[in-house]
């Protein structure tokens, strides 16, 4: 369907009241997250007080109600700048001068707020216009999301998850996932990166690990499809959702608990090892094993191994029998987290590997120590000859 639409200016202080009065509203079956980077937003508003031009906002009107004449509209393309401007005004934003691209505004607005700004200034701020690119309300939704996407065409491509996001929109598994993903756990362990969360990576990380503690270790190497296919499945029903919520935060206490025991390093704040260690525990949970202190201390031993491990034939390193297999043990591991990680192999491999040494084994102390001295050794002497 082809639909118009018509191009005017708003000030910043009617777009703000539109806001304040729940006029305006961001649609999230759509958007993006609407997660900048302080200083993305810290830019805008620099952008807006030297008075240069920022990209149009994209507004749509929804169906008008017959008997009040009342409408809510809904912003398009436009969230992340909109947000920006609300938190500057509401003072939850400062002007960091090291952020600032231009001497000038260095010297007139660093390290203030809104409510530093001159009066004059702020009359300038409110009096800003923004270019509004109102669609026609005759539009539908489908039509609305097919603009969207095109739009943020010329920012970067949607990537696989953005564009789930706004096909499938309020679905179930979708909701899920994105409530996962703001668990306290992964900024405890500081797991995603800022542009992570902005491009909704931290979503589908969380929709594999749903995946996983409900069909146990799959092959992603087309990691798109088990996450496509779980989007289809529980987007209108999901009759499972409380008990798979409930097996989801048993296993988050559990992970918990491990970085209690043995610290937060780098080995548990990996993406690859964390999802490791989470199909570790959905087997705990569905065998009713209870995690032990031998386990912890088990695990503390494997880590320090696996980060002091080196790429040599265990044969040429002159090991013991008992340094030897478990020197091997720690080399499937290390392998098969280097490449491929998400093929069902690897991913298996890593797994049994964690299996027999966390939970059926007892590390031979002396085992281990003679083992890590040998590999301390060698790494600090591959150092030297550097």
């Amino acid at each position: 369907m082809k639909f118009k639409y018509t191009e005017n200016t708003k000030t910043i202080s009617e777009v703000h009241k539109l806001i304040k009065n729940e006029d305006l509203i961001v649609d999230h079956s759509y958007q993006r997250r609407a997660i900048w980077s302080e200083k993305d937003q810290i830019r805008l508003i620099e952008t807006i007080l030297l008075n240069y031009v920022v990209p149009s906002v994209y507004f749509w009107q929804s169906e008008i109600d017959s008997e009040t004449g009342d409408s809510i509209t809904h912003i398009v393309d436009g969230q992340q700048r909109l947000n920006s401007i609300d938190q500057f005004v509401k003072g939850n934003l400062i002007l960091m001068k090291k952020d600032l691209l231009d001497e000038e505004a260095k010297k007139l607005y660093g390290d203030k707020s809104f409510a530093q700004l001159t009066e004059d200034e702020k009359k300038d701020f409110w009096g800003y216009k923004i270019s509004v690119i109102e669609i026609d309300p005759n539009a539908n939704e489908e039509n609305v999301i097919k603009m969207f996407n095109r739009l943020n065409l010329t920012e970067y491509t949607l990537n696989t998850q953005e564009k789930r996001h706004a096909n499938f929109g309020s679905g179930m598994f979708h909701e899920f996932a994105t409530e996962l993903s703001e668990n306290n756990l992964w900024e405890d362990i500081q797991i995603f990166s800022a542009r992570d969360i902005k491009r909704m990576q931290d979503v589908t990380f969380c929709a594999n690990i749903i995946i996983l503690s409900k069909r146990g270790i799959i092959d992603q190497a087309k990691i798109d499809e088990p996450i496509n296919e779980a989007y289809e499945k529980y987007k209108d029903n999901y009759p499972e959702i409380n008990e798979d919520k409930i097996i989801i935060e048993q296993a988050i206490k559990y992970y918990y608990n491990i970085v209690e025991k043995i610290g937060a390093n780098r080995f548990i704040k990996t993406k690859i090892q964390v999802y490791s260690l989470f199909s570790l525990i959905f087997y705990m949970i569905r065998e009713d094993i209870e995690f032990l202190p031998e386990h912890y201390e088990n695990l503390s031993i494997f880590i320090k191994l696996y980060n002091n491990h080196i790429n040599n034939d265990s044969q040429n390193m002159g090991l013991t029998s008992d340094q030897s297999d478990l020197y091997d043990q720690i080399n499937k591991y290390k392998l098969s987290s280097s490449e491929g990680v998400n093929k069902l192999s690897n991913r298996s491999t890593r797994f049994f590997v964690l299996k027999d040494l966390i939970l059926k084994s007892k590390f031979d102390i002396s085992t281990y120590d003679s083992l890590n001295n040998i590999l301390v050794t060698i790494k600090s002497e591959a150092k030297k000859r550097v």
